[in-house]
């Protein structure tokens, strides 16, 4: 009797991130447990496998590949194929080769592990004190890749051959740093180096730093992804000092502490805000509820109970806390990007070299950073479930689904405040980290930057780029740079929606809300409160808030007491300069005449259906603020204002816009007037106007919804932000019938509208591909725009 094996050899190309998170000394300890033969290694294009064995073998290695990976990594897409035998009889981790590079395999940065961080503390641990801990589940990655595949010769860390107890491990697959790239010891990594003004020390420095800290003193500190400035959380005068430094008179600064029990003596932490600081992205989470008795500056965010605070991502933050600790201080201290106001975040040291004479102390290492990267922001939503402000360090260039798949590559070029670009292949999206407004060359330089760097990781060449609809964004001119590409240009608002529905995956209608500061519309006005009904390839314009004036362009912005005053003089004319109110008695009446003279001629006036802009004018009538000095501030004030057990004001207007194609607010205003001139509690008008602005909305929308029978509902800008809207409107739509849907992935601010454009490119081009006539012809301007628009 012959008894005959079924031996097979099985290639294996794993696309997803599965470079740089211990992926193939996981495959190797699999392969060694389901007694398979065969290599594993890395390649541009994800990790190939190569495993010999009885087939029933390789059916067990191939389920547990998927089902019991390493913590950090993710599988998109798993290739198989039948190769020859071999008859090898082991298995190895082999040389990466280039293959087909793509940019989508490249992985983020990853804050301190607990095994690490217990080494970084352990006496009898020869990494104790050592700032540079990693392994494969954390340190840097894609802040020193150089080149793909991610290997330790294709990052900065080549700078710093291993020392012999290092390279052992980093050979040992039984060792936590098999091929940990970014390994390393106090014999072979990298060293820390601070600079004074007259002086530099090296050694043990982390003491003197603490001890700067300490006594009041400003040190800039080069972290993972750039320079940071750090001071005392509880000391006024240094807080005071480093605002004029940034240029920063009151937008908030950052914290960093040392654990989340610091963090509960000045801040409420719910356990969803916990699983967020602890997590592998240590983001800045934004935590709503300071504590009256707080030990922190009032100077970190004047005016408001919100704070963003991070726990130490990179085991040099985590040494410095623990010494502020020891030595009987709060380990706490304000940790902001090194930049003056408008210019990005510096992470250069020759560039830092500009700070040595303003702050007291640089402390900085000689492990080169190849691509800068801020810190991500983080808050958690009205239902409980995170909502990324800021997606940068952690999350970038981790991929995001597209609800279509192209073989094209393409480039979305983003908006021009808090801008990113989005890379597409496939169905699969990565956004570039934050940059910044586009107001200055500086950012505009990094922007292009961070774009040839990505671009040449991944060997893109574009061959179809969005673009926003407006002409003038920096953002759009870069597209210039290849003349050979097909140029898609994207409204503003329905890039908004598309980022809402693509992730989500909805390729059928959805209403949309778009509620933010400003866009084009393609009417000439600015948008930003808008009610769409939207395919991801084009949209119509279901109905929009009451156009206004908006007098002196950006000025207004800057200054809200402008479009309050305006929206006073069209509802009560020159009757309101009359009302005994804080607000008319803060309004320069120098200022204003100029106001109403542009105002009457309609010069240097532009007219807005911004949603962004009303709250603005309600913030500046019910808080007096009537200038700001960054964006969304009197916003933000007002809603920290708001109580949300009020009811809304009972309005006649709340069923018209569907019969009007208007969302009209003048109603509103007068209400707010009216609790105003009658000494109304200011946290009673305050949760009057957001319940009674997001009602108006969600009723909107769910009659948009019934009437053409479209099942979902989407709400994306800037106005997402907002806790306390965005649960009213949630809660109103859900007594309609409809679940609403918002950015998770993305920010619902500009920094997700690339996404949105790439989601509404790769659209079109699935569009195209299937030959859908009716599609086709929407896609020559992209969108389309049904109704009269109304200049009330």
């Amino acid at each position: 009797m012959t008894v005959t094996t079924d031996i097979r050899r099985v290639r294996f190309i794993v696309e997803g991130t599965v470079q740089g998170v211990g992926f193939r000394p996981f495959v190797y300890h699999l392969a060694q447990l389901t007694k398979l033969n065969g290599f594993v290694r890395n390649d541009g294009q994800g990790v190939i496998i190569e495993v010999e064995g009885p087939y029933h073998f390789i059916q067990t290695f191939r389920s547990r590949l998927v089902t019991d990976l390493p913590g950090l990594a993710t599988i998109t897409r798993i290739g198989e194929e039948n190769c020859d035998i071999h008859h090898v009889t082991s298995f190895a981790i082999q040389d990466s080769t280039q293959g087909i590079r793509r940019a989508l395999t490249i992985p983020p940065d990853v804050a301190l592990c607990p095994e690490c961080r217990n080494e970084l503390f352990d006496p009898s641990n020869r990494r104790f004190g050592y700032p540079f801990n990693a392994c494969t589940q954390c340190g840097p990655r894609f802040t020193v890749i150089e080149t793909l595949p991610y290997d330790r010769m294709a990052t900065t860390m080549v700078d710093f051959p291993l020392c012999e107890n290092c390279d052992e491990e980093y050979h040992d697959p039984g060792s936590r740093r098999f091929h940990a790239e970014a390994t390393g010891c106090l014999s072979c990594g990298p060293t820390l180096e601070l600079l004074t003004d007259d002086e530099s020390f090296t050694g043990p420095v982390l003491d003197q730093v603490s001890r700067l800290l300490a006594q009041g003193d400003i040190v800039g500190i080069k972290g993972i992804g750039g320079y940071h400035l750090a001071c005392a959380a509880w000391n006024d005068e240094s807080i005071e000092r480093l605002r004029q430094i940034k240029a920063r008179p009151s937008k908030p600064f950052a914290l960093m502490a040392r654990d989340v029990d610091t963090i509960r003596k000045f801040c409420v932490v719910t356990p969803e805000e916990e699983a967020l600081l602890s997590s592998p992205v240590a983001p800045i989470v934004l935590l709503a509820h300071r504590r009256d008795d707080s030990f922190l500056s009032d100077l970190i965010a004047p005016g408001l109970m919100k704070v963003g605070v991070m726990l130490p991502y990179a085991p040099l933050h985590a040494l410095i806390l623990e010494r502020l600790k020891a030595e009987g201080y709060p380990p706490i201290v304000v940790m902001t990007s090194a930049n003056h106001h408008g210019e990005p975040v510096i992470f250069e040291d020759q560039t830092m070299g500009s700070f040595v004479h303003q702050v007291d102390g640089v402390l900085r290492h000689n492990r080169r950073i190849e691509i800068p990267v801020d810190d991500s922001v983080v808050q958690v939503a009205d239902n409980g479930r995170p909502l990324i402000l800021r997606r940068a360090r952690g999350f970038v260039p981790s991929p995001i689904k597209l609800p279509t798949s192209v073989p094209i590559s393409t480039l979305a070029l983003g908006s021009h405040m808090k801008s990113t670009f989005c890379l597409t292949e496939g169905n699969e999206a990565i956004l570039s980290p934050h940059i910044g407004d586009l107001d200055t060359t500086l950012v505009q330089d990094r922007y292009r930057y961070v774009l040839a760097h990505m671009l040449a990781l991944g060997d893109i060449e574009p061959a179809t780029i969005a673009v926003d609809f407006h002409p003038q964004y920096a953002s759009s001119h870069v597209a210039s740079a290849w003349p050979d590409a097909e140029i898609i240009k994207v409204q503003h608002h329905h890039a908004h929606i598309a980022a809402v529905m693509g992730e989500h995956v909805m390729t059928d209608r959805a209403v949309g809300l778009a509620l933010d500061g400003t866009g084009l519309g393609d009417d000439g006005a600015i948008w930003g409160g808008e009610i769409l009904v939207a395919r991801l390839t084009d949209f119509q314009r279901a109905c929009h808030l009451r156009y206004v004036p908006l007098v002196g362009g950006d000025r207004a912005i800057r200054e809200p007491w402008r479009i309050a005053a305006t929206y006073l003089q069209l509802i009560f004319g020159d009757a309101w300069l009359q009302f005994p109110l804080e607000f008319v008695r803060a309004v320069p009446l120098k200022s204003w005449r100029l106001v109403k003279q542009l105002l009457e001629k309609n010069v240097h006036n532009h007219p807005t259906s911004s949603t962004g802009r009303l709250f603005d004018a309600a913030a500046a009538l019910i808080t007096g603020r009537i200038a700001v000095d960054y964006e969304a501030q009197a916003a933000m004030e007002l809603e920290q204002l708001a109580r949300e057990d009020v009811e809304p004001y009972a309005l006649p207007v709340m069923a018209s816009p569907l019969q009007t194609g208007i969302i009209d607010p003048f109603p509103l205003i007068r209400a707010v007037m009216t609790d105003l001139l009658h000494h109304e509690d200011q946290q009673i008008i305050a949760g009057r106007f957001h319940k009674t602005l997001a009602w108006m909305f969600a009723d909107a929308a769910a009659d948009v919804a019934e009437q053409q029978r479209i099942a979902h509902v989407v709400a994306a800008g800037g106005v997402m932000q907002n806790r306390v809207f965005v649960r009213a409107l949630r809660n109103r739509l859900a007594a309609r019938g409809y679940d609403l849907k918002v950015n998770e992935k993305v920010p619902p601010n500009d920094g997700g509208l690339s996404y949105g454009q790439a989601v509404v490119a790769q659209a079109i081009l699935a569009a195209r591909a299937t030959q859908n006539p009716k599609i086709e012809r929407s896609t020559s301007h992209v969108f389309s725009h049904s109704g009269q628009n109304r200049r009330n």
